[in-house]
């Protein structure tokens, strides 16, 4: 009953039935069930029905959603606490339900199908936005781009008075309407990043001499899941999609027809246009650099708590960190960064050796394949993360606890789950966490 209520919670959150249906509002579905389905997870804990993870992530959950808290309470706003606790700790306690419910192969793989469900849902309802004007005043943005068919320049324009979702031909230029989702999701970026993640698991659907099947559970979902990218024009989507590509046909193809397969699509995307002819003359990068300058910066003036988990825009700058990285260290400083890196590494580490499983036990290939679709969704999730603030949402921590618990699995199955001992793995992370900042100060001085 817990999982069920779970499972109807994650869809409340995608979807958002409140934001598309006003008159439900009122009645609060999701956090009703959102408190029905931590309670439930509290019983199946205190009842010892639930199965715990020997791994190091829910020690390093409690302890940034604990870091969250003391970097606003040292900065005297002792209100700060509650906002923290309401706000992140949603995203904590979806992360434990998760850890909780999913810790067995059947339970993964009905998180992952609902991740892959609620994003072609969300995909379809932008393509229809776009093409056929549904709900086109909230899943639109207001921003148009101006698309210029001639070899000058394209310039960002706002247009009132064109009707959204249209594509209007004016003189020698095409107004064209980004796509978002609702929540969360408002930004084009945000939800470019988000559909990157079940990619990954559609691959795991494909079947050999299956063609309908394929056909209906692959290849039509990462069809719209892609034109979808497409439409939110989100250059940071791109680059990550150039980057699971590569990486997901590396070993079937070989490296060097993977390398040239990523090459072909990144001519295709840019032959279709994928950013909307925004050129690198439209003050994005250079906003970019000065929001990590600003990251650096606040890092500087507070380097052991940060300013404030949330706090980036609240101290007189204009501009969100375009950077999770960039976002954490800024506000929670060294000793969250640290938490943070260690919960990401610690989870890549797990799951690395069972990618290296051989193929010919069925339960070894299930394992090798559920890691590598994981890994592969983190790492879309963090490459198009590098471009965009979104540090502490839901899906970042849904992939990491699905990881934690297939490492779980694991560990009971008597497969190979890797990791390093707290000092070794504290050092390594202490390593990358001192290199990673020098290497946005590199970047900040040079410009680039």
């Amino acid at each position: 009953m817990g999982f069920f209520l779970f499972i109807l919670y994650l869809l409340t959150y995608f979807l958002r039935p409140d934001e598309q249906f006003p008159q439900l509002a009122p009645y609060r579905i999701m956090l009703c069930l959102g408190v029905a389905a931590m309670l439930a997870a509290l019983l199946t804990l205190l009842t010892g029905k639930g199965r715990s993870v020997r791994g190091p992530q829910p020690y390093l959950m409690f302890g940034l959603l604990a870091v969250a808290v003391l970097s606003v309470l040292t900065h005297g706003w002792f209100g700060g606490g509650i906002f923290v606790l309401e706000d992140f700790g949603v995203t904590t306690a979806v992360f434990f339900m998760t850890l909780i419910y999913g810790t067995s192969f059947r339970r993964i793989r009905i998180l992952a199908t609902i991740l892959v469900l609620v994003s072609v849902v969300i995909a379809l309802q932008g393509i229809l936005a776009t093409h056929f004007g549904y709900g086109g005043d909230t899943l639109l943005t207001n921003k148009f781009l101006m698309l210029q068919v001639t070899n000058r320049h394209a310039e960002g324009t706002t247009a009132d008075d064109l009707q959204l979702g249209q594509q209007l031909w004016m003189g020698r230029y095409i107004y064209l309407a980004r796509i978002r989702g609702l929540g969360f999701l408002q930004d084009p970026n945000d939800l470019g990043q988000m559909l990157l993640v079940p990619l990954p698991f559609l691959g795991l659907a494909w079947r050999r001499n299956s063609r309908l099947r394929n056909f209906l559970l692959v290849y039509i979902p990462v069809g719209l899941l892609l034109y979808a990218i497409y439409l939110t024009r989100s250059r940071g989507a791109f680059v990550a999609l150039l980057v699971l590509t590569l990486l997901a046909f590396k070993e079937r193809l070989g490296r060097t027809r993977a390398i040239v397969l990523t090459l072909l699509l990144a001519t295709v995307l840019v032959g279709l246009n994928v950013s909307g002819s925004r050129g690198v003359d439209d003050e994005s990068a250079q906003e970019r650099i000065t929001a990590w300058r600003n990251g650096l910066e606040k890092l500087a003036t507070n380097p052991i708590l940060g300013v404030g988990y949330k706090q980036f825009t609240d101290t007189g700058d204009v501009l969100t960190a375009h950077n999770s990285f960039v976002l954490c260290f800024s506000e929670l400083g060294l000793v969250g960064y640290f938490i943070w890196l260690t919960l990401l590494a610690a989870t890549i580490l797990e799951l690395w050796p069972l990618t290296q499983l051989p193929e010919d036990d069925p339960l070894d290939l299930d394992f090798r394949r559920w890691a590598k679709a994981i890994l592969l969704a983190l790492c879309g999730y963090l490459v198009a993360g590098f471009f965009l603030s979104r540090t502490w949402e839901v899906p970042l921590y849904v992939i990491l606890a699905m990881g934690a618990g297939l490492a779980e699995v694991a560990r009971r199955a008597e497969r190979p789950v890797g990791g390093l001992p707290a000092i070794s793995l504290a050092g390594r992370v202490g390593v990358l966490e001192f290199a990673s900042i020098i290497m946005f100060a590199v970047v900040v001085k040079l410009g680039i």
